[in-house]
């Protein structure tokens, strides 16, 4: 990750962190239907196209980052964002 990006995550404890990720890594996820928004505050994550490392992942969760399963495929980058932005709003009501 870049230093601002890890600095921001670890600085911004009061946000929930919410990171879609594809279904093939072995982790812990749950299925994003069942997301339940704890604070107005809300940052997501999008991993690159070749999907985030074992480092990475490590890290995110390390500062407290929650893993959702998107779909039952691996997406485009712009897709799982704009996904991702969509069921939020629908969650906010924004």
């Amino acid at each position: 990750f870049h230093k601002s990006l890890l600095d921001a995550l670890i600085d911004n404890q009061d946000y929930q962190k919410i990171v879609p990720i594809e279904p093939i890594r072995d982790i812990i996820r749950q299925n994003f239907i069942n997301l339940k928004l704890i604070s107005d505050k809300i940052v997501y994550i999008i991993g690159p196209e070749g999907g985030f490392s074992e480092m990475e992942i490590m890290t995110l969760a390390e500062c407290g980052a929650e893993f959702y399963a998107l779909a039952g495929n691996i997406l485009r980058v712009e897709t799982a964002a704009i996904l991702t932005a969509g069921l939020i709003r629908n969650l906010t009501n924004y």
